[in-house]
């Protein structure tokens, strides 16, 4: 990537009933490969990141959410990605373009949250959030990432 761009794209369940995680998974990346086939996405040819989840306080929804590092060739419409994605998510969408990202080491942390998933020695509580992610995550790819076209020069 010669000019990676942050990007936070959300998708929260609400109005869903009561959706389950894997559920909201699938309508997050879902919503990414319809916006990825979108013209405005053309000027990105590659990306990456990780699929983070939460969920509301009354337990009634989910927010499924990606830092990603996007490579954007030229400029993008800020406000026709964002009116893009929302369509593609069925109005439950929302993105934000971040600044350009200066350490890939900081921004891989922060997109996996490597040393925040762990619960706390002796809570019983954050146990069960944990068997809930985990069975939401069972079965499903966290890292997004794609190329439009490699060459044999580019490294790897």
């Amino acid at each position: 990537m010669t000019q990676p761009v942050e990007v936070l794209f959300t998708y929260r369940s609400k109005g869903l009933g009561a959706p389950t995680l894997r559920t909201a998974i699938t309508a997050f990346r879902r919503g990414l490969r319809l916006l990825r086939a979108r013209a405005i996405f053309a000027c990105v040819p590659a990306g990456i990141g990780a699929i983070e989840a939460s969920r509301s306080d009354d337990g009634t929804v989910w927010q499924v959410h990606s830092h990603m590092a996007l490579d954007i060739q030229g400029s993008v419409d800020e406000k026709l990605l964002a009116k893009a994605w929302k369509k593609v998510t069925a109005g439950r969408g929302v993105v934000q373009l971040r600044k350009n990202i200066y350490s890939p080491t900081g921004f891989a942390d922060y997109t996996t949250k490597a040393t925040t998933w762990s619960p706390l020695p002796g809570t019983t509580k954050p146990l069960y959030h944990l068997e809930v992610l985990k069975r939401g995550f069972q079965g499903r790819q966290l890292v997004i990432a794609w190329r439009a076209k490699i060459k044999a020069s580019d490294p790897v």
